[in-house]
């Protein structure tokens, strides 16, 4: 049986591919599970860049309602939250650069992929969108790089939970480059691959360390956050928006 996760490697670039198209690339625990276990595996390959991308036509709808309608316990409710905090991680601590392409729509946990990333690349139709706190929730990066996007700009983002278009959410510094195509950013990906092939790798990852000390702050929110998806209610929640969903 496939993976919901793929590893592809090109000569400069290690390619981590959500693939659960079926699902929107929704973040079950096994989804989750694959994806630390095939990022630990391209963070100690001899490529020079490893990019996260997803199949089909959107990046991810991020966390899998299925699993969390279907939990029978608090603790169950919470373990692909549990999943999502264990993937931040490992790309936080990941002693290469680990870039984001946005193929399409980023939702909740989706959109936190992105912003963990060390720099995140989008297709000009690709949107994200923050909606954790209508569900008693946070987005733990968004969170943490809410006070450097400017006086007001990153308190507005959190609680608007509105979508936010790409252009927009690279005019806010959230995203790297814009580009009309999925070729067109994943050949700026592999460009990008190629030049830090000629880095010292111990240089960059020390680079790396001070680069991401404001989003290292996210790994206490998501600890916070798994702490508050630990609920009953939050279950609740999700059986009703899955059966509000299957009536229309």
């Amino acid at each position: 049986m496939p993976g919901s996760v793929r590893l592809e490697e090109s000569t400069h670039v290690s390619w981590l591919i959500l693939s659960r198209p079926e699902k929107l690339n929704s973040l079950d625990t096994n989804t989750l599970t694959e994806a630390v276990q095939l990022l630990d595996k391209a963070c100690r390959a001899s490529t020079a860049l490893i990019a996260v991308t997803g199949g089909g036509r959107l990046f991810s709808a991020g966390i899998d309602l299925e699993e969390v309608a279907a939990a029978r316990s608090p603790e169950e409710a919470a373990r692909p939250f549990r999943g999502l905090r264990r993937l931040l991680e490992a790309m936080l601590t990941c002693r290469k650069p680990v870039a984001a392409v946005v193929n399409g729509p980023a939702v909740a946990g989706g959109a936190e992929l992105a912003l963990a990333a060390d720099a995140a690349y989008a297709v000009e139709e690709a949107w994200l969108e923050w909606p954790e706190l209508r569900w008693g929730l946070i987005p733990p990066v968004l969170a943490a790089l809410a006070d450097s996007l400017g006086p007001g700009r990153g308190f507005n983002l959190l609680v608007s939970m509105e979508r936010l278009p790409a252009r927009e959410a690279a005019h806010h510094g959230l995203l790297a480059g814009v580009y009309p195509s999925l070729e067109e950013a994943r050949r700026a990906v592999e460009a990008l691959g190629e030049r830090l092939a000629g880095v010292e790798p111990e240089a960059l990852s020390a680079a790396l360390e001070a680069l991401r000390l404001p989003k290292r702050r996210a790994l206490d929110l998501a600890s916070r956050l798994e702490a508050l998806a630990a609920s009953m209610e939050l279950v609740e929640k999700a059986r009703r928006f899955l059966e509000s969903r299957r009536k229309r």
